[in-house]
């Protein structure tokens, strides 16, 4: 007696209807309710020809299916969370503990980044057109500790 197993088990799909996964048969299933939905709106309501409201239907569904089919190292739906929450996310800075170099002490770095602190203040002063007495003041919004 011989037990068939696949060798690669990464490429294994754990099935549920006519070799889909539970995923897949999910969103072709969503599909097919929108590509339906919208075929009915633009020939029903909007009285438009079959073939033009079939072509009208084609963007509704096609990323509805790329959702549920494609996967490159993680679905769809993974790679647009995370995009959104590197698009939402800002630029982080770091300033190392080691001295730069052409400087000896602490101190002198520290003066030259206020000095470039300063000029970068002005400089965004005669962009936005600010009077020198006010502030830019930072937009990050501060928690209140109650």
């Amino acid at each position: 007696m011989q037990i068939q197993i696949n060798r690669d088990f990464d490429e294994y799909k754990d099935d549920f209807f006519k070799g889909l996964t539970k995923r897949e048969t999910f969103y072709a299933l969503l599909t097919v309710i929108a590509g339906a939905g919208a075929y009915l709106i633009c020939f029903f309501v909007l009285r438009l020809p079959v073939m033009v409201s079939v072509y009208l239907c084609l963007p509704f569904c096609l990323p509805i299916a790329a959702m549920g089919f494609f996967h490159f190292n993680m679905t769809a739906t993974e790679i647009l969370k995370r995009r959104r929450r590197i698009l939402r996310s800002k630029p982080l800075g770091y300033i190392s503990g080691e001295m730069a170099h052409g400087y000896e002490t602490a101190s002198q770095l520290e003066k030259e980044l206020k000095e470039t602190a300063q000029l970068d203040k002005a400089v965004l002063r005669k962009k936005r057109k600010l009077p020198k007495g006010r502030r830019i003041r930072n937009r990050k919004k501060r928690r209140r500790d109650a």
